[in-house]
């Protein structure tokens, strides 16, 4: 059977490209309503398994013992959905993919002949997590204020966590 498993990975202390565009919102583009920006990798790993949860235990054979999917001296991981400490914020969750996906054929090829898994595909993406103080009134208004202000660059004074040349915003279900 095939499952998709989702690893999130993050840098463990300050990510300073993070922190760049935390900035670049709260002073440029005067979003002062954001408390937090956090940045993850997101793996969308297919694998060929039995069931769920040995796909998931295969996995974790390949995090436990090699720096294929991140380091765990640099970085923490979350299967299936990011984690977070129990929080007062409002938070939206955005994905920005590759516009013409990468293949990964070769980190594939690797991993199934390194572990003896049988992995048909990895995608890789971006997700943004942007903690906000409090819910809006109208979340469907404010999600669209942001995908033209603040995510989708538009121009040299609105967004800055997506390139629309070469990359798509798509807004993912809170977790």
């Amino acid at each position: 059977m095939t499952h998709i498993i989702l690893l999130y990975t993050a840098l463990k202390q300050v990510d300073l490209f993070c922190l760049s565009a935390k900035e670049a919102i709260l002073h440029q583009m005067k979003l002062s309503s954001l408390h937090n920006l956090h940045r993850f990798k997101r793996y969308s790993i297919t694998i060929e398994s039995e069931s769920k949860t040995s796909a998931k235990e295969k996995l974790q054979k390949i995090l436990d013992t090699s720096f294929y999917f991140m380091n765990p001296n640099k970085e923490l991981y979350f299967k299936d959905a990011i984690q977070d400490a129990a929080t007062t914020f409002y938070h939206v969750l955005v994905d920005i993919s590759q516009t013409i996906p990468s293949t990964h054929r070769s980190l594939v090829a690797t991993l199934n002949a390194t572990f003896n898994v049988e992995i048909l595909d990895i995608a890789i993406s971006t997700v943004w997590k942007l903690d906000f103080k409090k819910r809006p009134e109208n979340i469907e208004s404010f999600k669209k204020q942001l995908m033209e202000e603040v995510i989708v660059s538009t121009s040299r004074t609105k967004g800055i966590l997506a390139n629309p040349l070469y990359e798509t915003a798509t807004f993912l279900e809170s977790q």
